[in-house]
C-alpha cells in the first residue's frame, strides 16, 4: 500500500515543485544556503567579540566608580585600533566607545587634570599619545608586551612613578633623560640588552629596578645616579661593574645575584651606607682586599660561588657580616 501510495504522490509532488522552483530558483536558494552557513562562523566571532568588548567596558566602569584615585585615565586598544577610553569626571560617561585621539584634541583642558595613567590591552609601540599628559606624575603599562617607548615618553616631565615592567623592550630611547622627576623605575621582566647613556641624567632617582634582563654591560653614567638608593641588577648577564658604581654613595641595598660576575670593583669600599649586598649565584673567583672595608652593618649573601680558600680571621674585626657563604673552604 504504501508503494502504491509513493508511486501517485511522486508525479504529483514533481509537477509541484516544477511549477513553485524552477531550476534557477533552486541554484539561488542552494547558494544562499551555502553562503549562510559559510557566515556563521564569522557572525559568531562578531557576537563573541561583542559580548567581550561590553563586558570589558562593564568591567572597566565599575573599576573606574570605585577607584580612589579620581584623576586617572585608563587607556587603551580597540578592536578597530584606535585609542580609546571609559573615564570619568571630566570625561563623558560613554555608551560606546570613541575615537580618543580626536576627544582629547578637542578637550585639552582634560589633560591637566590626569595624573596617573593606566594602560591596559597589549600593544607593541606605546602610542605617541601618551606624550600629551604632560602633568601626569604615575605611569603604569606593566605587562603590555611592549616592544618599543616612542620618544614622546621623554615629554613627561612631571613623572615621578613608572612601572615599565613585564614587556618586551630591548633597548630604551635616549629621550628618557627628560623625565628628570623620576623617583621610581621599574624596568624589570624585559629583554633589555644594554642602557642608553643618558639614564645617568636620572638625578632624582632613589630606586632602579632591572632584574630580569639580558644586560651585559652597565654604562659609566649610571654613577651619576647620586640619590639612588636601592638598585636590582639580579639575573642579567654582567660579568664586570664599571667602577663608577662606587660613586652611588646612597646606595643602601645592592642586588648582583645571578649573574656572571668573575670579579668585583677594587673600590667598592666606596659605598659607604651599603648595608645590603647580594652576590649570591655569581662565579666570582676572589674578592678584593676593599670587600674587606665595608661596613660591619652590611649584609653579604656569597652563596653559590666559585671562591676559592678564604681566610675567616679576614672577616673578624672591622670587616663586614657575611651572614650566607657555600662553597668556602676556611682556614684559621
Amino acid at each position: 500500500m504504501i508503494a502504491v501510495l509513493v508511486q501517485t504522490l511522486a508525479p504529483i509532488y514533481s509537477r509541484m515543485r516544477d511549477s513553485f522552483f524552477s531550476k534557477e530558483k533552486r541554484v539561488v536558494l542552494i547558494v544562499a544556503g551555502l553562503l549562510f552557513l559559510i557566515s556563521l562562523p564569522f557572525l559568531a566571532l562578531h557576537w563573541i567579540k561583542k559580548r567581550q568588548w561590553s563586558a570589558l567596558k562593564k568591567s572597566l566602569s565599575k573599576q573606574l566608580r570605585n577607584s580612589a584615585e579620581r584623576d586617572t585615565v585608563i587607556l587603551w586598544f580597540s578592536v578597530c585600533k584606535h585609542l580609546m577610553t571609559l573615564p570619568y569626571r571630566n570625561l563623558p560617561r560613554l555608551k560606546k566607545a570613541i575615537d580618543f585621539v580626536t576627544w582629547i584634541d578637542r578637550h585639552p583642558e582634560v589633560i591637566q587634570q590626569v595624573k596617573t595613567i593606566k594602560i591596559i590591552i597589549q600593544m607593541k609601540t606605546l602610542p605617541a599619545l601618551i606624550g600629551k599628559f604632560h602633568e601626569a606624575t604615575n605611569l603604569d603599562i606593566a605587562g603590555l608586551k611592549i616592544e618599543r617607548l616612542s620618544p614622546e615618553i621623554g615629554q613627561l616631565t612631571q613623572l615621578t612613578n613608572a612601572d615599565i615592567s613585564r614587556n618586551h623592550l630591548v633597548t630604551l630611547p635616549s629621550e628618557i633623560s627628560s623625565l628628570s622627576s623620576l623617583t621610581n623605575l621599574n624596568l624589570s621582566w624585559n629583554q633589555l640588552v644594554n642602557l642608553p647613556a643618558e639614564i645617568g641624567q636620572l638625578k632624582c632617582l632613589i630606586t632602579l629596578n632591572l632584574a630580569h634582563n639580558c644586560l651585559e654591560e652597565l654604562p659609566v653614567e649610571l654613577g651619576g645616579l647620586s640619590r639612588l638608593t636601592n638598585l636590582n641588577l639580579s639575573k642579567n648577564r654582567l660579568r664586570i661593574i664599571p667602577d663608577e658604581v662606587s660613586q652611588l654613595k646612597q646606595l643602601i641595598t645592592f642586588d648582583l645575584s645571578y649573574n656572571d660576575l668573575y670579579e668585583l670593583s677594587s673600590q667598592i669600599d666606596k659605598l659607604v651606607n651599603l648595608r645590603d649586598l647580594n652576590l649570591h649565584e655569581n662565579p666570582l673567583q676572589q674578592l678584593p682586599k676593599a670587600f674587606l672595608s665595608l661596613s660591619m652593618e652590611c649584609k653579604i649573601t656569597l652563596t653559590a660561588n666559585s671562591l676559592g680558600r678564604l681566610t675567616l680571621e679576614r672577616f673578624c674585626g672591622g670587616g663586614p657580616q657575611l651572614i650566607f657563604i657555600s662553597k668556602i673552604d676556611f682556614e684559621l
